[in-house]
């Protein structure tokens, strides 16, 4: 078209709050993300500048207002680390995760049987958090404050093959995928709902509009609006079934990761089917740098053997040897997320190490499951002097180099296949099929 002007005369709005909302810059420094912002873009001083001049959602209260308005234009005073305080009105004193919860509970809501009266009062406030994990936390104990008779509506989870039903219904029962509501949903009358999909935007029944629970039925739930344009609106909607309500999303499926489906008394018929990828000598340098802790490769051009005698193990009859000749592929992501790693595990308390040091795994030694609420888990997390040597070059280099970095930071690690033994007291100690991950991002974590 041969036309200079910016987007070729076309009229272009950009939005946001260039302040407080920077541009994602994957591994970038503070420095990186700033020199990524529109404000340094060549275009920014050709453009027109809209400021908004009021904050809507904090326009009730004056104080608090006033205080974003400084942190936004950078005149909010910074404490001796060049860190903004917070004024100690805005905060909740924290004495321990349980009772600071209800406090901040019953400082935003202080009386439930007021709200149930008066609805508005009710929608206007909110706690955000920054996990779903911390949501249903959060909702569970607020549900419960709640007057009224609470009514549980229970979902149902059905496996691809129908011969799998059995073995993972519980499974997932677990799962709260993003969109959906939990599979045991508890409501009371007069309580606030949030609407997760976009069922009919013309009648305002959107994603995040808010509902006040009027009625239940056996599968239905009767509610209206609780604010906005269509306030006060009480009318049902067609029924919906959820591949009409996710048309992204055909199929709603669930991937699983098998991480170790046999326990360490196996049979022999069980280990025939297990196998260990084994690289010896002079090859380990050449793969060090192919293979990455928890990826997915396609092997071909290994060799089966039994393992040398001091590299038996309970896990394994024979080894794969891998050599110059094998054929490694990385296999590509799909479009499904990468799974976190399984969230039961099987620990083993301190008191078990000390009574069966001379076993060769220390984490075959109990079965039990880990559940956060019993006497093992505050046995587990008590403080006790124990050794952790690091034998094997391939985790110094690698899990025992971030490990030692970490230590100072006091983090959780989760390590699997690891001895017991003594030297210089309790020893923990690698062998080369100990697998460390430091602070898993597992739901656990958060309550060592």
């Amino acid at each position: 078209m041969n036309i200079n002007t910016l987007f070729g005369g076309k009229v272009v709005v950009f939005g946001g709050d260039f302040r407080q909302t920077l541009p994602i810059v994957q591994n970038g420094s503070k420095d990186d993300f700033i020199n990524e912002n529109l404000l340094n873009s060549p275009i920014w001083s050709q453009l027109e500048k809209y400021q908004l001049l009021q904050n809507m959602r904090a326009r009730t209260d004056p104080a608090f207002y006033k205080h974003l308005l400084k942190i936004g234009d950078g005149r909010e005073t910074t404490n001796e680390h060049g860190k903004i305080e917070i004024p100690k009105s805005f905060l909740i004193p924290f004495t321990n995760e349980k009772d600071s919860l209800n406090i901040l509970s019953k400082t935003i809501h202080p009386n439930f049987n007021m709200f149930s009266e008066d609805i508005s009062s009710i929608t206007s406030r909110v706690i955000l958090t920054t996990k779903n994990d911390f949501v249903a936390e959060i909702n569970q104990m607020l549900i419960d404050r709640f007057p009224g008779d609470a009514i549980t509506f229970v979902g149902i989870d059905e496996t691809i093959d129908p011969r799998d039903q059995t073995e993972y219904e519980d499974f997932l029962h677990t799962l709260n995928p993003s969109g959906l509501p939990p599979y045991r949903l508890i409501l009371k009358q007069n309580c606030p709902v949030i609407l997760l999909r976009n069922l009919n935007p013309s009648k305002g029944l959107c994603n995040d509009t808010r509902l006040i629970c009027l009625d239940f039925k056996t599968q239905v739930i009767s509610a209206k609006i609780a604010s906005g344009d269509f306030k006060g609106s009480h009318k049902m909607t067609q029924h919906l079934l959820i591949h009409q309500m996710t048309p992204e999303t055909p199929l709603w499926t669930c991937k699983v990761q098998i991480v170790d489906i046999y326990g360490p008394a196996e049979s022999k018929e069980k280990k025939e089917y297990q196998t260990k990828a084994t690289v010896y000598a002079n090859d380990i340098p050449s793969y060090q740098k192919r293979i990455k802790l928890y990826h997915t490769f396609r092997i071909t051009g290994g060799r089966a053997q039994t393992p040398y005698l001091r590299y038996e193990n309970s896990m394994s009859a024979f080894n794969w040897v891998l050599d110059k000749k094998s054929i490694i592929d990385p296999i590509k992501k799909d479009d499904v997320d990468a799974l976190l790693p399984p969230t039961k595990l099987n620990v083993t308390s301190f008191a078990d190490i000390k009574r069966n040091v001379a076993q060769t795994m220390a984490t075959d030694l109990t079965k039990k499951e880990f559940v956060i609420h019993t006497n093992k888990c505050s046995s587990f997390c008590s403080k006790q002097n124990l050794t952790f040597t690091i034998w094997e070059k391939g985790i110094i280099e690698n899990e025992g180099r971030k490990l030692l970095h970490q230590f100072r930071e006091y983090p959780v690690i989760l390590a699997r296949r690891i001895g017991a033994s003594r030297y210089n007291g309790v020893s923990l100690t690698t062998k080369f099929d100990t697998t460390i991950q430091i602070d898993p991002p597992y739901p656990q974590r958060r309550k060592l």
